[in-house]
């Protein structure tokens, strides 16, 4: 049984197959590609894109997705119990359970890539007579097929997703790889850090408000600032002085550590535009000074009362 086998998904034109071959190449894994198994089932001859999809729902339909699960436990029989495997790629949720319960004593990882529908159709287009497969005339023929247009929604399975838009395919496998624990670290991972390495505007804001989609929690520590600006998603700018940078890209929660310095009147106008159900405010600013504490924890009372949230315990 092999130790580690890695599952990707994603609309056509994510990066999948880069990301397969990079991680095989980088880490000592096998790619499994479930393409080249569709058209060695065609007897070699050359298939478009429309024709791979229907043979692809085809063998779903009545096997419920476990065809990837059957041909990949024949492939991996004879390799090392040490083996990474990268499985490119899965269409549909009934293949990823398939795969985990075939494989209940490896290590089973979701990767899902995605990218915003312009970018996927650039991409594609700029592919045209690049692949072994002929491509559709347009990326609408594509999303098209049912199961195509489906395949966004299995990033709620996913045990880690990737926004490819801006990344190069370095950037999407140091993403991948260190979700997967391939990059090797000293210690544990607990928190990821942005510094600017010059004197200020070097785009922390924009950096994080673009990385913000993949964490569970922002944080933001120190007083109000002279302005992080960034795009909102209709385009929009949103300035942060105090909440985190990336608060109009997640819905996860935000957090004021201890010791934050609060501008009540900055705050309650930042907080009505944060996607976030939930901003947990400090019981205690620790860095204001004996003389002004109490002053610091009413501010922040205020600032409870009237945003309507709740602080956290000290």
């Amino acid at each position: 049984m092999v130790s580690t086998i890695v599952v990707l998904s994603g609309p056509i034109s994510s990066g999948k197959s880069t990301l397969a071959d990079r991680l095989a190449d980088h880490y000592g894994g096998t790619r499994f590609s479930t393409r080249q198994l569709l058209m060695t089932r065609l007897q070699g001859d050359v298939p478009d894109r429309d024709t791979l999809q229907r043979l692809g729902e085809e063998l779903d339909q009545p096997t419920e997705g476990r065809w990837v699960a059957d041909a990949l436990a024949r492939e991996v029989a004879l390799l090392p119990d040490t083996e990474i495997v990268v499985v490119d790629s899965v269409r549909i949720i009934g293949q990823v359970e398939a795969l985990r319960a075939a494989f209940t004593g490896s290590d089973v990882v979701h990767v899902h890539l995605t990218a915003p529908d312009a970018a996927l159709e650039g991409r594609y287009e700029s592919r045209r007579g690049t692949t072994e497969v002929r491509e559709l005339a347009t990326y609408a023929d594509v999303r098209a097929n049912a199961t195509e247009a489906a395949v966004e929604t299995l990033a709620v399975d996913a045990d880690v997703v990737i926004d490819t838009l801006r990344c190069s395919p370095v950037d999407v496998e140091v993403r991948a790889a260190s979700h997967l624990g391939f990059a090797a670290r000293e210690v544990p991972a607990l928190v990821d850090v942005i510094v600017g390495g010059q004197y200020g505007s070097e785009g922390k804001g924009n950096m994080a408000f673009h990385l913000a989609s993949e964490y569970q929690l922002l944080v933001r520590v120190g007083g109000p600032n002279a302005g992080h600006k960034v795009y909102g998603p209709n385009g929009e700018i949103f300035t942060h002085r105090l909440l985190p940078s990336g608060t109009l890209a997640t819905d996860a929660p935000l957090l004021l550590g201890p010791g934050a310095v609060l501008h009540v009147e900055t705050l309650l106008q930042e907080m009505p535009n944060a996607t976030s159900t939930s901003t947990v405010l400090p019981s205690t600013p620790r860095q204001c000074s004996s003389a002004t504490r109490t002053s610091g924890e009413r501010l922040v009372k205020v600032a409870w009362s009237q945003a309507s949230v709740q602080p956290a315990k000290a």
